[in-house]
């Protein structure tokens, strides 16, 4: 199982940008942030981001994420 599109997009987010807010993409992408944080513990869990007061921060370099974007069918 790949991951999803709306995951997919958050990963092209954190190319340009090293914090997102949680509420922030709740209201981007028209879901409740429970639904945004079942999406970001995908990354918590591989160690991609971490989590900090309202959002979450990238943890590693940006090629990762160019990797992560683009190769979406070979996570589960």
């Amino acid at each position: 199982m790949g991951i999803t599109d709306r995951q997919a997009q958050i990963a092209e987010m954190l190319q340009q940008k090293d914090f997102l807010n949680i509420e922030e993409l709740a209201e981007y992408f028209q879901v409740t942030t429970q639904t945004i944080r079942f999406d970001l513990n995908v990354f918590c869990d591989r160690g991609v981001v971490r989590y900090r007061h309202r959002g979450v921060e990238r943890r590693e370099r940006r090629k990762r994420f160019v990797h992560l974007a683009t190769e979406r069918s070979r996570w589960c």
